[in-house]
């Protein structure tokens, strides 16, 4: 798994392989300061066997305190909103017959471990939990066959949402700061051979809260993927 993290330089990565870490300065030559980096030069894969290399000459450190958003500085981040039938009727709306996409600002966005912050003008704090879906290439105009090529790998997502600003506006409700956690780190698309077998569960308080497949969105990855800007990290198919 791949993971952002803070050190004493300020954001980096590494690759966690069990309960052992490999320093991205000990990856790669040293040339990437950040995963994101690491994704634009299509060298993913071979960051994985660099890792692999390291664990096995013993080259490895404890892993970080303190872990930041998968990608800490995406260009966008887009979500897909009332993406399951089931949640749609829930809401008393009808499933969209088209993504409906909106955007979420970087900063709204926590680390795995982090503590989410409700804001003082609200009490309607809410949770989602879904899937992110990260890019890795740039594919503009990509057909949906290919769509998948382009993938990255995956992580998770708590989609917080201020439900009586989200009626106001989409953008408001999901866009206070540090309501929103990515994370812990990125799994690479060539460990999950179908995404559609993949379930989420979410939990409050050890409490099962939603359960879902990824084979029950109404709009799937490949669609969703044509939808956004193919090179900018990460994609969120929202419930």
């Amino acid at each position: 798994m791949f993971l952002s993290h803070s050190d004493s330089h300020g954001p980096s990565w590494g690759v966690a392989i069990g309960a052992r870490f490999v320093a991205g300065a000990d990856l790669l030559g040293g040339r990437h300061r950040g995963l994101r980096s690491v994704l634009e030069a299509g060298a993913l894969r071979e960051a994985a066997a660099d890792a692999a290399r390291c664990l096995q000459e013993g080259r490895c450190r404890a892993m970080p305190d303190t872990l930041l958003p998968t990608i800490p500085d995406p260009a966008h981040v887009f979500c897909a909103g009332l993406n399951y039938a089931a949640h749609a009727a829930e809401t008393g709306r009808s499933s969209p017959t088209v993504p409906r996409i909106f955007l979420r600002a970087a900063s709204s966005l926590v680390g795995h471990g982090a503590p989410l912050l409700r804001p003082a003008v609200s009490d309607c704090f809410d949770y989602e939990g879904e899937l992110a879906v990260i890019i890795g290439s740039r594919a503009a105009h990509v057909p949906e066959e290919r769509a998948m090529d382009h993938v990255a790998g995956y992580t998770l997502f708590m989609d917080g949402s201020i439900r009586d600003w989200q009626e106001i506006s989409t953008t408001l409700g999901k866009n206070f700061v540090g309501t929103g956690a990515l994370g812990p780190g990125l799994v690479p698309a060539w460990e999950v051979p179908d995404w559609r077998r993949l379930a989420l569960t979410t939990r409050l308080n050890g409490r099962v809260v939603q359960t879902a497949t990824l084979d029950r969105m109404i709009h799937g990855i490949p669609a969703l993927h044509r939808m956004a800007e193919p090179d900018d990290p990460p994609c969120c198919p929202a419930m």
